[in-house]
C-alpha cells in the first residue's frame, strides 16, 4: 500500500475508464479499467482489463 496526500487521493478514488488515447476513441474490446479504493490513509488500486487474444478479461488485478 501507498500513502498518498489524502487531498489527491479524495479526487482518484472511484472507478475511472480508459475511452480515448490521443483524442481517438478506444474500441470496446481494448477499454480498461482502473479502480481507486481508500482505506485509512492507504490508497490502493486495481486493474481490470480486456485480454483481446483470449477474449478473456482480467479483473480486479493488482498492479505488479
Amino acid at each position: 500500500m501507498t500513502r498518498v496526500d489524502n487531498s489527491l487521493t479524495e479526487m482518484i478514488v472511484g472507478k475511472w475508464i480508459h475511452a480515448d488515447t490521443d483524442g481517438e476513441t478506444v474500441t470496446t474490446d481494448m477499454k480498461s479499467v482502473y479502480t481507486f479504493e481508500k482505506n485509512g490513509d492507504a490508497l490502493k488500486g486495481y486493474y481490470s482489463m480486456s485480454m483481446t487474444e483470449s477474449g478473456v478479461w482480467a479483473y480486479n488485478q493488482e498492479p505488479t
